[in-house]
């Protein structure tokens, strides 16, 4: 089993996902959703989603997995999920800069941050860690409520 250091804001996303809080995304996208995504702002099944979700790893890591390893993620050295990997691509990033900012220009911030991710991205299903008082009041937990409070 591989373990993955997740940083903070990759371990935020992750955190996101956990909590429903980008639903109806459930974990991190494939190539197809993530360029779809920047393409048209939607999701395969055409739903309207306004940005990609996804965990980019380093060259050096993506060389030594493959299709149905399972990561932990961790951060801290807390364990947070296991990723079961489903595919693993790398990532368009001069398509994909231009198609979400407009601009390939490394003087943009976003530009920038987005060229120093990791070349690579990984797909796959998670098993969440997080305990249920982590959760607490999460969006996907306030539509559980809701729905039984009629």
């Amino acid at each position: 089993m591989f373990s993955l250091d997740l940083n903070e804001e990759q371990s935020h996303i992750l955190r996101n996902l956990c909590q429903g809080s980008f639903y109806p995304v459930t974990e991190y996208m494939g190539e197809a959703t993530i360029s779809s995504v920047a393409a048209r702002m939607r999701l395969t099944d055409g739903s309207i989603f306004p940005m990609p979700i996804f965990l980019d790893v380093p060259s050096e890591f993506a060389v030594k997995i493959k299709i149905g390893t399972v990561i932990n993620l961790r951060h801290k050295h807390i364990k947070l999920a296991e990723l079961r990997v489903r595919d693993k691509f790398k990532l368009d990033k001069a398509n994909l800069v231009f198609q979400l900012f407009g601009t390939d220009s490394r003087e943009h911030p976003g530009v920038k941050k987005f060229f120093d991710l990791g070349d690579f991205a990984v797909e796959g299903s998670l098993s969440f860690m997080l305990e249920q008082e982590e959760r607490l009041h999460t969006p996907m937990i306030v539509r559980e409520h809701i729905k039984r409070m009629g």
